[in-house]
């Protein structure tokens, strides 16, 4: 079943879409008509199973036939990174989307290759919404810019870099489990100053390092971010049977 992001599902009691990159899709690729089901999820996690009652240029109407919301991970994953040029961001947006990560801040560091403006960001936020529909997921991540210092308030951040003296693997790393947010660092693949170094330090990070190959950013960011979701769909399992 086809599904889609829809931002304020209901108006005036009706629930419809509106948005025109959607009713293209709908009509047009997809070629649906009246009858054919749609799973709708809104930016409430609520889920929906539709019928199309009707299609025209501008709306399309649908009737609800089942409805749910559900819960969404009580530990949030936060990717902050140092992006690249060029599409190598879009896959980062994209695969680290599938693997569930609820934040991904676009780091200004010193080294930083990329200046993501509006135009870059909104783009990124389209590539969220795709592959928040294909992967099954109710909820599509924050993407936003941040400065190391902008980024307050989180109990764990996992630093990458090239330290030799770094022993700590991240798939070693035992996060406390009253833990509920961690954000993961990903620096510029110029590495980070030493300044940007002591301010992460400065939030309480714990550095960590991925093995002896030098990788790139993205392969840094997806590697984080699918271990740190093993991590918490671990402590939610025994959450489950502690209830």
């Amino acid at each position: 079943m086809n599904r889609f992001f829809v931002v304020n599902f209901f108006k005036n009691g009706s629930a419809i879409i509106e948005e025109k990159p959607q009713i293209h899709k709908i009509k047009n690729v997809l070629r649906l008509q009246k009858g054919d089901k749609l799973e709708i999820f809104d930016q409430y996690s609520k889920e929906y199973i539709t019928e199309i009652e009707q299609i025209t240029d501008s709306t399309i109407f649908l009737n609800i036939l089942k409805q749910r919301k559900v819960n969404t991970p009580k530990y949030k994953i936060n990717l902050a990174a140092a992006f690249p040029k060029g599409k190598r961001g879009d896959w980062i947006i994209e695969k680290v989307t599938e693997l569930g990560v609820d934040s991904i801040f676009i780091l200004e560091t010193k080294r930083s290759v990329m200046d993501a403006g509006i135009g870059r960001i909104n783009k990124w936020k389209q590539i969220a919404i795709q592959a928040a529909e294909q992967s099954g997921r109710v909820t599509v991540p924050i993407i936003e810019r941040r400065k190391i210092e902008q980024i307050n308030g989180i109990k764990i951040a996992a630093v990458i870099n090239a330290k030799e003296h770094i022993k700590q693997k991240l798939e070693e790393l035992q996060p406390k489990k009253d833990v509920d947010e961690i954000t993961y660092f990903v620096g510029p693949e110029g590495d980070w100053t030493e300044q940007e170094i002591r301010q992460i330090e400065g939030l309480g990070a714990i550095n960590v390092t991925l093995g002896s190959q030098i990788l790139r950013v993205e392969t840094a960011s997806v590697v984080g971010i699918y271990s740190l979701g093993i991590w918490r769909e671990h402590i939610n399992q025994i959450n489950q049977i502690k209830m």
